[in-house]
């Protein structure tokens, strides 16, 4: 068998065996994003820790589902804070015992997938035992981060 004639320039072989180590090449060098196969599991997940950190008024517990960034948004009553720490300073100053925080629920919660890294959240919210029960709509957008799924923008508006 005279390998030298098979691999010779031109040779079908010889195209194979370069489009085959071209393939290879590209396919190392790309890079990949970790597959998550329950990504809307995992959102959801973050979102009923919140609810439940919530009602027990832990708010620090509340706050791991943002991202710890300075460009976390919070956007309310016509007002966005940014940063983790002003967003939290506002939860604080705004929620300062279990009574004023009352009972948080949420409902009719949509998870929309963008791409591998990024989901758009939006539902209802409602806080029960306080004076009229006030509630609204919600807006999250969701990055996929080293420590999981985390709120970068929040999006949070009282219904009248």
């Amino acid at each position: 068998m005279n390998f030298g004639a098979m691999y010779r320039w031109g040779s079908p072989i010889w195209l194979l065996s370069f489009l085959g180590l071209v393939f290879l090449a590209v396919g190392v060098g790309c890079k990949r994003t970790p597959t998550h196969t329950n990504d809307e599991a995992e959102i959801r997940a973050v979102l009923q820790e919140q609810v439940a950190a919530w009602n027990r008024a832990d708010l620090t517990a509340f706050m791991e589902g943002y991202a710890k960034l300075d460009t976390t948004r919070f956007g309310s009553g016509g007002n966005f804070v940014t940063g983790w720490k002003p967003v939290y300073d506002r939860y604080r100053k705004k929620y300062t015992n279990a009574a004023a925080m009352g009972h948080l629920v949420f409902f009719d919660v949509k998870v929309d997938q963008i791409n591998a890294d990024t989901a758009m959240v939006y539902g209802f919210w409602r806080l029960d035992k306080i004076a009229g029960n006030p509630g609204g709509v919600f807006s999250l957008l969701f990055r996929l981060r080293p420590e999981g799924w985390r709120i970068v923008h929040d999006h949070t508006s009282a219904a009248p």
